[in-house]
């Protein structure tokens, strides 16, 4: 991914459907330019891996929260851990 000198250093970002893909590399690119990531996905095993992963190649505090995108309340539970973790 080319760099463009974007700092997100003091930041919080929430990625849904990181576990693979798109959220993932998504993931990835918040946490190499300097924010804390918390990284959600249906797959728990698949998303914690990532979560890991991800803090050792860019040192970014980065948690796993498995969460149903579907389900409201899961929601509401989601942003709530991550203002509590951040």
């Amino acid at each position: 991914m080319a760099s463009h000198d974007i700092s997100f250093v003091g930041e919080t970002v929430l990625v849904t459907g990181a576990a693979a893909g798109i959220g993932k590399a998504c993931a990835e690119a918040f946490a190499a330019a300097g924010a804390q990531v918390a990284l959600s996905d249906i797959n728990g095993e698949k998303c914690e891996a990532a979560a890991r992963g991800i803090a050792h190649a860019t040192g970014a505090k980065t948690i796993s929260i498995p969460a149903d995108v579907a389900d409201e309340e899961a929601c509401v539970a989601l942003v709530n851990k991550t203002v509590d973790a951040f």
